[in-house]
């Protein structure tokens, strides 16, 4: 019987083929894992806050006016001679109410202002001077770094002895985040230009507006390396210089199918596009993260049948119901705007809430701990056979599919995005219809889960198997937040071994028999071998090295302006440790020797947007590029493309290779 502190003894329910103390344990580790699943419902309810999140910027919907902010170039002095030093004022008057972040923020991951000049010929750019930040704090955005009301940037330059004379016209931008009191907008760019002339070295000059260079420090003027363009790799084409670019207003993205096949994607009808979220839907059982919940799905409906098919149905409907209510939150904020798909997985307190939670979870199957719980915990019990445990479990359930969109899954948000907001949460809805579905499949036909054991000392073996399984899960979240790169994956191998190595154990102790003791050695194989094999794929460590490697480069919005400017191919990759699926493109097409080497052979200037943490200026290119977001996503940039082109969800290395070649072509047209 269960300890209960109200002094009054509980019968347990009397199920046939099922011994009481292993009830006892069963009900123990469910009503446990019930009260953290609790703690999912409200972390999913906190999704609104997502707007005060831990690094402080929201990004809003639309870009600023252009009102907003100006800018303006002066030089310090009427005319430019050969081997002379000059400054120029980078003005920047920011209107009232708005502020930018500073060019040093107390945040690494809000944007800094920076300027950036174009070539010049006989013109070495030196490194700028930018006036300190004001420390301001604000109810919604805390404690940040920004700029207010008039900002001069001062940039440095340096004539060669042998500039020829006659008009220079000098170009540059300037990038920056604006921001209000409440929220901040994607990061955006404004170009500034100034007319000058080089004249000989004996000719009188004067100054010009000295009052804009009364804060210019002559003795900190230090040298930078010239802004050259990047050397060309053979057989790649020119780079061409163009003017400077405002990303935030590229045209709508082409889907990687569209671009090759020349033609746009027929528009689904509604109908059409509720079958394909359905489907979608359905692909996310096969998501790694919720795999171990089928099986333990499957055992409660079949327990709960032998009592009574009805109730099993029921319990299957309302696990059903709360597993669509997360869809119902997600449909409200991603068609609101405040929210992309997975988006959740890049706050460390979401992502170490559901930690906490699989960990208890993954105790409670092991029998670990036995726990005396208040008085008004038992009149919830929230286990297998309780409604509210079966709607609890159906929200864990959903939440771990979410860190990455299953196939079809993209398409369908875009469409919804374009529907009246009822038709398009219908949509969303239905994707956690189909989601749902095999579990109420399970609760209406519990006969499917007859093979699995239910009496004697198997059902506990087997719990303990799942355990390990959903420990496995808790450990690739957690590591993946405190170790960079895929090496994480190496952090869930200890946990396979051990897995198998109890595998076995157990079975030896229980029976001798040949069947038995090969059915275990199968699956201690299968469990120690799989985590092995994952950790070894992701990282390469097998792989020859061949010297093909690519160079990533983290995405900053400064870098990824100046590479498109210089008409290169970008390549941005959106990718984030929590994503399973991003790190299966990850560890197959980046890891293609043939696709290294024509990247490279192409000068593909690569990005790499990494969303395990909140990367705000890369969250505001992924919005641009799909506003509902999801992740992986692949987009591609280059000279003669009209509109960027997305690879979403995932891809093979014959899909990228083809959107790169056929780039090129269209570059050399």
């Amino acid at each position: 019987m269960l300890s209960n502190p109200s002094g009054r003894a509980r019968r347990l329910p009397q199920f046939p083929n099922i011994p009481p103390r292993a009830w006892s344990a069963y009900t123990h580790c469910t009503m446990v894992c019930g009260i953290r699943i609790f703690a999912a419902l409200i972390a999913l309810s906190s999704f609104s806050l997502i707007t005060v999140d831990p690094v402080r910027c929201l990004l809003a919907a639309s870009p600023p006016d252009s009102d907003r902010v100006t800018v303006e170039a002066h030089l310090d002095r009427t005319a430019l001679q050969p081997g002379q030093q000059a400054v120029i004022a980078v003005v920047i008057d920011i209107r009232p109410g708005f502020h930018a972040q500073s060019h040093k923020p107390l945040d690494p991951d809000l944007v800094p202002l920076t300027i950036s000049m174009d070539d010049a010929p006989g013109v070495t750019v030196l490194a700028p001077q930018y006036p300190p930040g004001e420390i301001h704090e604000y109810p919604l955005l805390g404690k940040v770094s920004v700029y207010n009301g008039r900002v001069v940037v001062y940039q440095p330059i340096r004539l060669s002895d042998a500039a020829q004379t006659g008009r220079l016209r000098l170009t540059g931008a300037v990038s920056f985040q604006l921001c209000d009191d409440k929220s901040c907008y994607p990061p955006q760019t404004a170009a500034f230009a100034l007319e000058t002339t080089i004249i000989g070295t004996d000719q009188p000059i004067s100054k010009n507006r000295p009052e804009l260079f009364a804060g210019f420090d002559p003795s900190a003027v230090t040298e930078l390396r010239p802004a050259t363009t990047p050397a060309r790799p053979p057989g790649a084409a020119a780079a061409v210089q163009v003017p400077p670019i405002d990303w935030t207003s590229d045209p709508d993205p082409v889907t990687a199918e569209e671009f090759l096949s020349q033609q746009l994607r027929p528009r689904w009808s509604y109908g059409l596009a509720m079958a394909l979220a359905f489907v979608a839907g359905l692909l996310f059982n096969i998501m790694p993260c919720v795999l171990p919940v089928i099986p333990l799905k499957a055992i409660g409906f079949y327990e709960i049948a032998q009592h009574s098919r009805l109730k099993s149905l029921a319990f299957g409907g309302v696990f059903s119901l709360g597993l669509i209510s997360v869809f119902a939150v997600l449909a409200v904020l991603i068609l609101a705007g405040h929210l992309t798909w997975g988006q959740q997985f890049s706050k460390p307190w979401f992502v170490w809430g559901i930690v906490v939670i699989l960990l208890a979870m993954s105790l409670g199957l092991f029998g670990l701990f036995e726990v005396q719980l208040p008085a008004a915990v038992y009149s919830i019990t929230p286990r297998h056979d309780t409604f509210t445990g079966n709607f609890l479990f159906g929200i864990l359930t959903a939440i771990l599919a979410t860190p990455c969109t299953a196939p079809l899954l993209p398409g369908v948000l875009a469409f919804a995005l374009t529907q009246p907001p009822l038709a398009g949460a219908l949509l969303v809805l239905m994707v956690g219809v189909g989601m749902a579905f095999p579990y109420f499949l399970l609760s209406a036909l519990p006969e499917l889960a007859r093979r699995f054991p239910r009496s004697g000392p198997w059902p506990g073996v087997f719990k303990q198997v799942m355990g390990f399984l959903v420990l496995g899960t808790a450990v690739y979240f957690g590591a993946g937040r405190l170790i960079h790169g895929n090496g994480f994956y190496w952090a869930i191998v200890p946990v396979g071994l051990a897995a198998a190595v109890f595998l076995i154990w157990r079975v030896r102790r229980l029976t001798s028999t040949v069947r038995a003791t090969t059915i275990a050695c199968i699956i201690a194989v299968v469990l120690a071998g799989g985590p092995l094999w994952l950790a070894i794929h992701m990282t390469g460590i097998l792989r020859p090295r061949s010297g093909e490697e690519l160079a990533w480069r983290p995405f900053t919005v400064a870098d990824f302006i100046e590479a498109r400017r210089q008409g290169r191919v970008v390549l941005v990759k959106f990718t984030a440790n929590w994503c399973s699926t991003c790190q299966y493109v990850e560890g197959t097409v980046f890891r293609d020797q043939t696709v290294l080497r024509r990247l490279q052979e192409a000068g593909v200037v690569a990005f790499k947007a990494d969303l395990t943490a909140a990367n705000p200026p890369a969250d505001a290119l992924l919005r641009r590029l799909n506003p509902a977001g999801g992740i992986p996503l692949t987009a591609l940039y280059g000279r003669g493309l009209a509109r960027p082109v997305k690879i979403e969800s995932v891809y093979d290395s014959a899909t990228l290779l083809s959107v790169i070649d056929r780039i090129q072509k269209m570059g050399r047209g």
